[in-house]
């Protein structure tokens, strides 16, 4: 008995939960009918005032920076972008739609999940027209969505993914602070949308919040130092642009440069001064080895240009290098001279001098290079 009752039960269920799964799969056919009667009944215009511009609030999240490539000032960037606005044509909440037959469509639902065509082709949806700043070719769009309320709010959101041009000031590369961004801005209407910040899509616009979401980058060879969400109206010509920019600060690891080129570079120069504690007559060794000091700094300069570049302007790096080169050829002017004043038997000046060579070719080299060091840190502090 109790058996048919635990069956009896359980086909009960089965049969509710089948009805309830028809009723949402009717109430989804439903609202899909009805959303598209309504996207059908449209026209593709931006029906505000012309005095009155349309306000877009403009959100972006970050999902990869990479590929910061210093040699071309680039970078790649993959993140989410989501445009909300209001638009009074697109409110339905007391419309009603007949399907060919004549049935009623049922009453308006609180959204309709368009396909996202309907914006990309500007059939019936119309859309603000955004395009990138400094977007090299053209980016890769997925994960595209489209929700239209039934007060006529519209949110858009797609994931794009490309790689955008930089600006980046080396002049105390590779202690160098750069910033990468991507900015939007109308493509046409300019007089018409109005940009803003979308605070929600943010997470707010505090900036301990937007370092938050930011914090989850795997940006290599960069510390995330702060990022900033800025909107303004700037002017081509006499056309005004609304535009919003989602910048990262971003400060370069700086241990390989370091370990790989002022390292040796200071090194190189350590081995061109070690010939003035050599013997006097070794000219022969203390040329080869201050030549060779000079000759493996111009290859290190080669290596750094190759790094960077052309630019009108020196670097830290380049200042550094410039001072090793100087000294390595001092090197070799001295070793010469004093080669000459051997072989005019002028010992008493040889005695002279080497001495100073020995401590004041290290110890002014050393300032030099110290003050560069303290000046770049100043201006980093």
């Amino acid at each position: 008995m109790l058996g048919l009752r635990g069956a009896l039960f359980s086909i009960f269920c089965a049969a509710m939960l089948a009805c309830s799964l028809a009723g949402m799969s009717e109430a989804r056919a439903d609202a899909s009918a009805y959303c598209n009667a309504w996207v059908n009944s449209l026209i593709p215009t931006r029906t505000a005032p012309e005095h009155e511009k349309t306000r877009v609030e403009v959100g972006f999240w970050p999902i990869e920076i990479g590929e910061i490539d210093d040699k071309n000032q680039t970078f790649f960037a993959d993140f989410y972008m989501a445009l909300l606005w209001w638009d009074p044509r697109l409110e339905f909440e007391e419309m009603r739609f007949q399907d060919a037959t004549g049935t009623d469509l049922g009453p308006a639902p609180d959204e309709c999940d368009l396909n996202p065509k309907w914006i990309e082709e500007e059939d019936h949806i119309w859309n603000p027209s955004l395009e990138f700043l400094a977007l090299r070719g053209d980016p890769s769009v997925r994960a595209q969505r489209l929700l239209v309320e039934s007060d006529g709010s519209v949110f858009y959101e797609a994931r794009f993914a490309g790689t955008f041009k930089a600006k980046f000031d080396f002049t105390h590369f590779p202690f160098d602070t750069q910033i990468v961004k991507f900015a939007a801005q109308p493509f046409d209407e300019t007089h018409s949308v109005f940009l803003a910040p979308y605070e929600d899509y943010f997470e707010g616009l505090e900036p301990e919040t937007l370092m938050e979401g930011a914090s989850e980058l795997d940006l290599l060879d960069w510390y995330l130092q702060r990022v900033s969400i800025g909107e303004e109206t700037i002017r081509w010509g006499d056309e005004p642009y609304s535009r919003i920019t989602y910048a990262l600060e971003l400060k370069r690891k700086p241990l390989f440069f370091v370990l790989s080129f002022f390292l040796p570079v200071l090194m190189l120069v350590v081995l061109a001064g070690a010939v003035f504690w050599m013997a006097p007559r070794e000219t022969e060794t203390r040329i080869n080895l201050s030549v060779t000091s000079l000759l493996t700094l111009v290859a290190f300069n080669l290596i750094l240009r190759d790094q960077l570049p052309d630019l009108p302007y020196s670097t830290l790096a380049d200042d550094v290098n410039s001072i090793s080169l100087l000294y390595a050829i001092i090197a070799v002017f001295v070793v010469v001279f004093i080669h000459v004043l051997k072989n005019k038997r002028r010992d008493d000046w040889i005695k002279r001098i080497e001495p100073l060579l020995r401590f004041g070719f290290p110890i002014s080299y050393a300032g030099i290079v110290a003050f560069l060091f303290i000046q770049a840190g100043a201006y980093l502090a």
